[in-house]
């Protein structure tokens, strides 16, 4: 127990150092807000939750080309990596976790449009020739 609160207290000096390294206080997010970054280590569940629903909103609005966040993958990542380095992980109960990646939702099976040639397909798309009015 005494290891984790020590763990735990390194980690906030460290999110501490990179914040105020980046300057993050006078980002738009948390300049209007009474959720700070120093708090965080004493404050409350829901306190924690609105500070991390803040620091999504001002994710969300930065990176634009990030993909969707997938936590099944990266826990899958996780495990794999793990494993090669010759470590067992087992997840708590409430933790979700698939060991094996879902099935891809569109199938890579060909279908008799794609089978077409290229000028059909492009007729297909335009529409017929007899209501074009261009």
């Amino acid at each position: 127990r005494l290891q984790y609160k020590v763990a735990l207290e390194k980690n906030y000096a460290v999110l501490q150092a990179i914040w105020s390294e980046v300057n993050m206080d006078k980002a738009r997010e948390f300049r209007y807000s009474s959720l700070h970054v120093e708090d965080m280590a004493a404050a409350d569940v829901r306190q924690k939750l609105n500070f991390l629903k803040l620091m999504k909103h001002w994710f969300d609005n930065r990176i634009h080309s990030a993909p969707p966040y997938d936590a099944m993958a990266k826990r899958r990542e996780f495990v794999e990596r793990c494993r090669v380095w010759g470590h067992r992980i087992k997840f708590p109960p409430w933790i979700q976790f698939e060991k094996e990646a879902p099935p891809p939702r569109r199938s890579l099976l060909p279908t008799a449009y794609d089978q077409k040639p290229e000028f059909e397909r492009l007729i297909c798309f335009l529409g017929s020739t007899e209501h074009q009015t261009m």
